[in-house]
């Protein structure tokens, strides 16, 4: 999704390209390494990633992304599946899955903290 993403807007970069497909301005990794240095597109970027918090490369990605400084959403530890599709399936209309992300989202210690207490392992 790189040649529509409008780099003047939030970004929300996520693992999976069905996961994209329900958020605005949304780009696909295509697996858990969401952050490169050429993904520094936009100066509001947020990273998602999947809701899995017994995932060791999970977690350390997360701690990387708030280690570089960036901006991370930390999922609630309420909602159905591991991912967007999951959390679709599940009843979640796009605009709510927009509206938690917003909601949870975190940079530095505060980041680490909320990983700290996601976390499972």
């Amino acid at each position: 999704g790189m040649d529509r993403v409008a780099t003047s807007d939030r970004v929300y970069v996520v693992e999976g390209v069905f996961d994209s497909m329900f958020l605005p301005n949304a780009i696909a990794s295509a697996g858990s390494n969401l952050f490169s240095d050429d993904l520094s597109i936009s100066s509001d970027m947020v990273f998602v990633f999947d809701s899995e918090p017994r995932n060791k490369a999970i977690i350390d990605a997360m701690k990387k992304v708030s280690d570089l400084g960036k901006q991370l959403c930390v999922w609630p530890e309420d909602l159905p599946g591991k991912d967007i599709n999951d959390f679709i399936l599940a009843g979640y209309s796009p605009e709510k899955i927009k509206e938690i992300i917003d909601s949870n989202c975190y940079t530095g210690l505060s980041a680490r903290i909320a990983i700290n207490e996601w976390k499972k392992c």
